[in-house]
């Protein structure tokens, strides 16, 4: 209450970002984003109007070959045997470059990440 009554007494009509740099002078610890949400709540202050489309998120562009992901998986692929399929893809497109099966055994001391031209 303290704070939309200062803006009421002496300094109505500022904006938020003007009133925020005075009330901090005065030795006070608030954020510049509590404040104008405590004004605005009061209705001392309105709310800026939406952006412009131009700033709306955009997808960024993919960039094939930037990333590359490995990963394997172990699952009952054939009745009865465990494997572990190891699939390499690019990120971006999402292409896959290649998948293989290694048995569960085989797989334990892979390395983490291979070289796309190191793959067995």
């Amino acid at each position: 209450m303290a704070l939309t009554e200062r803006y009421r007494a002496r300094h109505d009509g500022w904006c938020a970002r003007h009133f925020h740099t005075w009330y901090t002078r005065s030795g006070e610890r608030r954020s510049d984003t509590r404040v104008k949400t405590r004004l605005q709540e009061a209705k001392l202050i309105q709310k800026a109007p939406r952006r412009g489309i131009h700033r709306k998120q955009r997808e960024r562009a993919p960039w094939p070959g930037m990333i590359h992901h490995q990963d394997g998986s172990t699952h009952e692929w054939v009745l009865g045997r465990e494997w572990d399929l190891i699939l390499t893809m690019d990120d971006a497109p999402s292409e896959h470059y290649s998948m293989f099966f290694v048995s569960t055994a085989s797989s334990a001391g892979a390395p983490a990440q291979w070289r796309l031209d190191e793959l067995p």
